[in-house]
């Protein structure tokens, strides 16, 4: 009897073993159960949260809170690039860098500060997102005589057709030689939705996600951070940029970041408090599934991303 005992302690252990490896493996293969990953978001969920109280889920509410400054007097507390809303996707290496901006294509001060800012940083590449049924811009200043390709996003981040079209710009990205610039006509949230996604699969937190998403609301709005905010954003590298939206104490700029998962979470299917505890580059690695992205074509990415940003 007490051997038998013995025996179901051993199987039983064995198979929790057995059960944590399973989990330890598809986690690294991007192919973890989603439905494991909400439950512990449940759970933590019942955590108290620091910005619990103040937590906005719609996306619209967040965006009518900041009025975007137009003129460079305008934003006095930003240097030129910060203006341009100009600043990198990713770290990566010199000749391969992404960037991000408002349209250097926009006929106003703004522009001109993005072109600056673009040739300053010798981009080559353009990739221009437009919103449904959008016009081309006319091609203008430094970025007009760069390489330029147009692509056409709903403004709608969750609408299915969007995902031929993002398996479209990652592919071309990839082919692309030298500094490339994504942008969108200002306000249509396109180029934060792209970059959202590099950055998941580029290994970076939901931190540094949301963190950079806000830095938009920051720079078109003309908000005043503090100096110890901005140390604290600067002090912290992608990977381990964790609970920097706590370290931030401007109440604003957390409602900003909060702005990232508010938009992106209708994207990956999930609730926009889950943002805060699910792995990005799973969530990254699943919606690039759904667009009809193969294993070996998100392994492709993450490799190129790799090499670029090592």
């Amino acid at each position: 009897m007490k051997t038998s005992k013995k025996k179901i302690i051993k199987w039983i252990f064995a198979s929790a073993i057995l059960c944590a490896l399973i989990v330890v493996v598809s986690g690294c293969f991007g192919q973890f159960d989603f439905a494991l990953e909400c439950s512990k978001a449940i759970s933590a969920a019942k955590v108290a949260l620091n910005d619990g109280d103040t937590l906005v889920l719609d996306a619209q509410e967040i965006d009518a809170e900041f009025e975007r400054v137009q003129s460079r007097a305008a934003g006095a507390n930003l240097n030129d690039e910060q203006f341009a809303n100009f600043r990198e996707v990713l770290e990566c290496g010199a000749g391969h860098q992404i960037y991000r901006s408002s349209s250097p294509f926009a006929k106003d001060e703004r522009g001109v500060y993005c072109n600056t800012a673009a040739q300053n940083h010798s981009v080559k590449n353009v990739v221009y997102l437009l919103a449904s049924g959008e016009s081309q811009p006319e091609l203008a200043g430094y970025c007009g005589q760069q390489n330029v390709r147009f692509f056409e996003l709903n403004t709608d981040l969750s609408c299915s057709q969007n995902k031929a079209t993002a398996r479209e710009i990652l592919q071309y990205l990839q082919s692309l030689d030298g500094n490339t610039l994504i942008c969108d006509s200002e306000g249509a949230t396109l180029t934060g939705y792209i970059c959202a996604i590099l950055q998941g699969i580029a290994g970076y937190t939901s931190y540094y996600q949301s963190v950079d998403w806000a830095l938009s609301y920051v720079n078109l709005s003309n908000m005043a951070l503090s100096g110890a905010d901005i140390a604290n954003i600067e002090a912290n590298t992608p990977i381990a940029k964790a609970n920097l939206t706590d370290a931030v104490s401007d109440a604003q700029f957390k409602q900003a970041c909060l702005a990232c998962w508010a938009n992106m979470a209708p994207v990956f299917g999930v609730e926009p408090r889950q943002m805060k505890y699910l792995n990005p580059m799973r969530l990254a690695v699943n919606y690039l599934r759904g667009c009809g992205m193969s294993n070996d074509e998100i392994c492709s990415l993450q490799s190129w991303l790799k090499e670029c940003c090592d």
